[in-house]
């Protein structure tokens, strides 16, 4: 993917660079991961259609049971690790810079968008 500037091709190549361990560091976080998805599971009802920004593994998509989910992160590795983790028909993860506005025509009930705030260069723009 072609990032959208000389910053967003930094933040691309750092979760690129650390595609290769993101499971191993969501084991030693597994608390705090666990923890969040308690917190959305109780505040997004199942059944859902959900659009996780910044998706990583997919793995907090996954655990709010979405009628249908989409996760978009900028990282090829992290979206081919999402999708090899949750291969299910309701659930599609695709490549994509939230702030370059991804090119979804569909509308959500719910987006998500946690741990990723920070690494957006226009927020209102992202929002």
């Amino acid at each position: 993917m072609a990032a959208s500037s000389p910053g967003k091709l930094q933040i691309e190549q750092f979760f690129e660079s650390r595609a290769v361990d993101a499971e191993r560091w969501r084991d030693k976080n597994q608390y705090y991961y666990d923890w969040l998805s308690q917190l959305l599971k109780f505040f997004i009802p199942a059944g859902r259609k959900v659009l996780e920004a910044g998706s990583g593994l997919g793995d907090l998509l996954a655990a709010v049971a979405p009628g249908s989910g989409v996760g978009v992160d900028l990282s090829p590795g992290m979206v081919a690790r999402a999708r090899r983790r949750h291969p299910r028909p309701n659930l599609r993860f695709a490549v994509g810079d939230v702030d370059a506005a991804v090119g979804l025509r569909e509308t959500f009930d719910v987006i998500i968008a946690s741990d990723l705030i920070g690494y957006l260069e226009d927020i209102q723009t992202a929002l």
